[in-house]
C-alpha cells in the first residue's frame, strides 16, 4: 500500500513539474537559452522561410546589381552578412537567419578555394563589374556567381527558390540556346509555308497542310489525353481543352469558353504563332482550311463519336478576329462534309478570365516549358518536311527544304547570336556559335584546331533527324544542315563550310575555314 502511494506521489510530482522552455522569461537568461523576444523572432523567421525558402534580408542582396567576390562565395555557401554595412563581419544563414555552424564555414572555405582556383574571364563585363586589384576584391553579377556554382555542382536551393519566385532572372547559355533552337525551327516552318505558297498551287498548299495536320493528329491527339487530364470529360469539352493545353505548351495563346457539355469554344489570339509576323499576309486561306480539315474535323472520328464536329466562325486570313470556333456534339450522326462547318455570323460568348485554363505549374515548370516549346517547333520542322515529300515528291521537297534552311539561317543569325551571347569573327567564333547552339538540343560538340584559319567541329546527329521509318528522312538532315550553313554565310568574314555526314557514328563533322 505504502509503495503504491509512493508511486502515485511520484507520478503526481512528475505531472506537475513545468516543461522545459526553450526561452527564459526572467530578467537574466542562462547561457545558451534564448530570451522570449529572441524565441518569437526565431519563430517568425521560420514561418517566413518555410514559405520563401530564405530569410527576407536575402531579398536585399537579390536587388543588388553586383556582389563582391567574397560575398558571392558566402552566398553560394548559404550565408550573408547580418547587415549590409560595409564593415559588417557577423554572418547568418540564408535559410533560417541563425548563426552559421562549423560545417557552414567549411563549405564557405571549400567554395572560396574553388573560386580562387577557377579561370574567370574578368574582361567580360557581362560577368565581372569590377576586376579588383587584390584577391577576391572584384565584383560580379549575381547570375554569374549562381551559374558558376551550378556548373560545379554546388547546390543552392535558396537561389533556386529566388529564381522560381522571380527575384532573380537567369538566362544561362544553355537555356538561351534552347530558346534559340525553338525560334530557328519555328521560323523555318514559317519560311517553308511561304515558299510553298509562292511556288505551288493553292490545291497543293491545302493538300500539304491537310496531310501534315492529319499525321500530327493521329500521332498526338489521343495519346496526350491522359497526360493533359482529359479522360472522362465530355467529348466537346475534351477537344477544346486539348487544343488550349497543347498549344499553350508550345507558347500559343488560346482562349476557352465553355457553353455546355456539348459545346465548347476556342479562340486563337493574334499574333498567330503559325504565321509569324508579316508572313500572315502572304499565306493563303487554303493552309488554314487544310489543318481544320486535317485535325479539327477528325477529332470526332478519333474519339469514335460520329456526332462530334467543329464549327468555324472566324479565320486568320479573313480579317475577322483570328481563328475561332467551337466543338459541338449534335443529336445525330454527321456526314464527312458536316464535320467541319463555317458560320461567320455567330456571336462568340463573352470572355471570362475566371474560366480560362492553365497548365499545372507543378508539372509544367519554367524549365520544362522552355524545352517543350523547343520540341513543339522542332516537331513542325520534322513533320512539315516529311508531309511535303508525300505531296510534291522528294526532289522538290529537298529543293524547297534546303533553300528555306539556308535563307532562314542567314536571316536569323544576328538574332540567334544576340540570344546566346556570341560575337562575329572567323572560324573560331563560328565554331563557338555552333557549339552553343547545339547545346540547346542537348548535344555536345568537340573541336579540333584553334588557329584563325580553320577549325573542325564534330557532334552527334539529333535524334529527330534519324527518322528511319521514313524513306525520305535524308531530306530532313540535308535541309537542317543548310540552316547552319546559312548562319555562317551571314558573317562579315567569308568562310567555307563543309559538313560531312559520318554514318558509322551518326555524327556530323563541320570544317570551317577562311576563304
Amino acid at each position: 500500500m505504502d509503495n503504491e502511494n509512493k508511486s502515485n506521489d511520484n507520478s503526481a510530482m512528475t505531472s506537475q513539474e513545468p516543461k522545459e522552455k526553450p526561452y527564459s522569461s526572467r530578467g537574466s537568461t542562462p547561457p545558451g537559452r534564448l530570451t522570449l523576444q529572441e524565441y518569437n523572432e526565431s519563430l517568425s523567421r521560420k514561418a517566413a522561410t518555410e514559405q520563401k525558402g530564405y530569410i527576407a534580408d536575402f531579398e536585399d542582396w537579390l536587388l543588388c546589381e553586383k556582389w563582391a567576390e567574397l560575398d558571392a562565395c558566402y552566398i553560394l555557401a548559404g550565408l550573408i552578412p547580418k547587415s549590409m554595412k560595409v564593415d559588417e563581419e557577423r554572418l547568418v544563414r540564408i535559410t533560417d537567419g541563425n548563426r552559421p555552424s562549423s560545417s557552414d564555414i567549411d563549405q564557405y572555405h571549400r567554395i572560396k578555394g574553388l573560386w580562387l582556383g577557377s579561370d574567370h574571364d574578368k574582361s567580360n563585363l557581362k560577368n565581372f563589374v569590377d576586376i579588383g586589384e587584390l584577391s577576391l576584391s572584384g565584383s560580379v553579377r549575381p547570375v554569374y556567381a549562381y551559374l558558376w556554382g551550378t556548373e560545379r555542382g554546388i547546390e543552392s536551393p535558396w537561389m533556386d527558390a529566388a529564381i522560381k519566385a522571380g527575384k532573380l532572372t537567369v538566362n544561362d547559355k544553355v537555356t538561351a540556346a534552347i530558346r534559340a533552337q525553338s525560334e530557328i525551327h519555328h521560323q523555318y516552318f514559317v519560311g517553308l509555308q511561304l515558299v510553298i505558297s509562292l511556288e505551288e498551287s493553292r490545291k497543293t498548299v491545302f493538300d500539304w497542310s491537310f496531310l501534315l495536320f492529319r499525321s500530327l493528329q493521329e500521332k498526338k491527339f489521343l495519346s496526350s489525353f491522359s497526360k493533359l487530364g482529359l479522360e472522362g470529360l465530355p467529348d466537346a469539352i475534351a477537344c477544346a481543352r486539348y487544343h488550349v493545353y497543347s498549344n499553350s505548351i508550345g507558347g500559343v495563346s488560346v482562349e476557352y469558353m465553355e457553353e455546355s457539355n456539348d459545346k465548347a469554344w476556342v479562340r486563337f489570339r493574334y499574333p498567330r504563332w503559325i504565321y509569324s509576323g508579316a508572313a500572315l499576309c502572304g499565306i493563303p486561306r487554303e493552309l488554314s482550311r487544310g489543318y481544320l480539315e486535317g485535325w479539327y474535323a477528325h477529332n470526332g472520328v478519333s474519339l469514335g463519336n460520329p456526332n462530334l464536329g467543329f464549327v468555324c466562325v472566324s479565320e486568320d486570313m479573313t480579317g475577322q478576329f483570328g481563328l475561332c470556333g467551337y466543338f459541338k456534339e449534335y443529336d445525330h450522326k454527321l456526314s464527312s462534309s458536316e464535320r467541319l462547318q463555317f458560320s461567320p455570323d455567330e456571336r462568340v460568348p463573352e470572355f471570362s478570365s475566371s474560366s480560362q485554363l492553365s497548365l499545372s505549374q507543378e508539372v509544367w515548370d519554367e524549365s520544362r516549358l522552355i524545352k517543350a516549346k523547343r520540341n513543339y517547333a522542332v516537331n513542325y520542322f520534322e513533320n512539315s518536311l516529311l508531309a511535303l515529300t508525300e505531296v510534291v515528291g522528294a526532289d522538290k521537297a529537298r529543293k524547297y527544304g534546303k533553300r528555306v534552311g539556308r535563307l532562314i539561317g542567314a536571316q536569323y543569325y544576328q538574332s540567334l547570336a544576340r540570344e546566346i551571347g556570341t560575337v562575329e569573327g572567323g572560324p573560331k567564333e563560328a565554331a563557338e556559335f555552333l557549339a552553343i547552339m547545339m547545346s540547346g538540343l542537348g548535344i555536345e560538340c568537340s573541336r579540333q584546331g584553334e588557329d584563325d584559319k580553320v577549325i573542325i567541329v564534330r557532334h552527334a546527329i539529333p535524334k529527330f533527324l534519324q527518322n528511319a521509318e521514313h524513306q525520305h528522312s535524308s531530306i530532313l538532315l540535308q535541309s537542317w544542315i543548310e540552316i547552319w550553313r546559312g548562319t555562317i554565310i551571314s558573317y562579315r568574314t567569308f568562310m567555307g563550310t563543309d559538313c560531312e555526314i559520318l554514318s558509322d557514328t551518326n555524327e556530323l563533322q563541320w570544317t570551317i575555314e577562311l576563304k
